[in-house]
């Protein structure tokens, strides 16, 4: 079972999915999402920082997101996540660089250097953070 090299279960998924699963949530996984944020942590060379609850930071739902999450229970529509499919991630770089962490991640993929991820969010839609996931697109940015 492949496991990341620069992020440890807890900071992949909510508290939520860690108190139910435990270190059995990397099965949510596929090998290639794994693969695809060490290969931009790697080539960023900086920490960054995916969800920080287990350190008694406020970041929670940034990655994997369950039903019973608080941000996805509060939805009054059709809500088809990422988050919620272990697809999509939100980075933060931990020195607050997150316009240019969003330019290097453009890059990778632009570069074909990335397996899965294949589209951003607009940074200016975001509150800071870079949104990167794996679902289709014609186009790198949504």
């Amino acid at each position: 079972m492949y496991k990341c090299s620069y992020f440890g279960i807890k900071e992949l998924v909510s508290p939520i999915v860690y108190n139910q699963w435990k270190e059995h949530a990397w099965m949510f996984f596929s090998p290639d999402a794994l693969s695809d944020l060490d290969t931009i942590r790697e080539t960023w060379g900086s920490p960054i920082i995916i969800n920080n609850w287990a350190n008694g930071g406020s970041l929670k739902q940034c990655g994997l997101r369950s039903n019973m999450d608080e941000l996805v229970k509060s939805k009054k529509t059709l809500y088809l996540s990422a988050h919620c499919l272990a697809k999509g991630f939100d980075l933060h770089d931990k020195l607050g660089r997150n316009s240019k962490l969003y330019e290097h991640c453009y890059n990778l993929i632009k570069n074909n250097k990335l397996k899965t991820f294949k589209r951003l969010e607009n940074i200016k839609n975001t509150n800071g953070w870079v949104h990167i996931d794996s679902f289709q697109s014609d186009n790198i940015v949504f």
